[in-house]
């Protein structure tokens, strides 16, 4: 390469050259300059915040002064105590507890309790609940599940309990008992009780 193409070459560069410089700078001269502003704004806070902690630190060391006495307050009422609650059992599972003052009734809560109960021979139509026991055909059964359908092999809310039992054989007729006093028609017992 001669002196000349080499000159041509930096000619031609030169221009692209000077022109991403220039921009690099200005880029930097904006970067500078919005950083300026920042740290200005930065120190006009630190004193604005320096001013407010003086004022905080002169209003600590005054005395408080009391403002006037507000409007004297009502009396609340006495809250529940245990002489306010009551128990109630609805006479198969459930418990309600709850608290009450005068008119003022509050449930604090009902509970089950898991109890079985017998309810006798199976009704048609009845609901029977989980714990329930019924006797049906000779056997007793436990509902496992709120039903209405009959106890049985294929009902799914009942399990057998206890199953009943083969009849027993008939017994023998035993020997024949001693005579029994002879009997009295009604004229003697008329005479009899007239007579006490």
């Amino acid at each position: 390469m001669t002196r000349d193409e080499l000159a041509a070459i930096v000619e031609g560069i030169g221009p692209v050259v000077k022109d991403f410089v220039t921009r690099a700078v200005a880029d930097l001269a904006l970067q500078q300059t919005a950083m300026t502003m920042q740290l200005a704004t930065m120190a006009e806070a630190s004193k604005s915040i320096g001013l407010v902690r003086e004022r905080i630190a002169v209003l600590e060391t005054r005395a408080p002064i009391p403002g006037p006495a507000g409007p004297a307050g009502k009396d609340g009422s006495d809250g529940v105590g245990f002489g306010d609650l009551l128990i109630e059992h609805d006479g198969a599972r459930a418990v309600t507890i709850k608290a009450a003052r005068g008119d003022v009734v509050k449930v604090l809560g009902t509970f089950t309790i898991p109890a079985v109960i017998y309810r006798g021979v199976w009704v048609e139509g009845k609901t029977y609940e989980p714990g329930d026991g019924v006797t049906w055909a000779g056997s007793e059964w436990h509902c496992q599940a709120p039903t209405t359908t009959k106890p049985g092999e294929s009902a799914k809310a009942w399990t057998l309990k206890v199953k009943r039992g083969r009849d027993g054989k008939d017994g023998k007729d035993g020997p024949s008992g001693p005579p029994g006093p002879a009997g009295r028609d009604w004229q003697q017992v008329y005479d009899e009780t007239r007579r006490r």
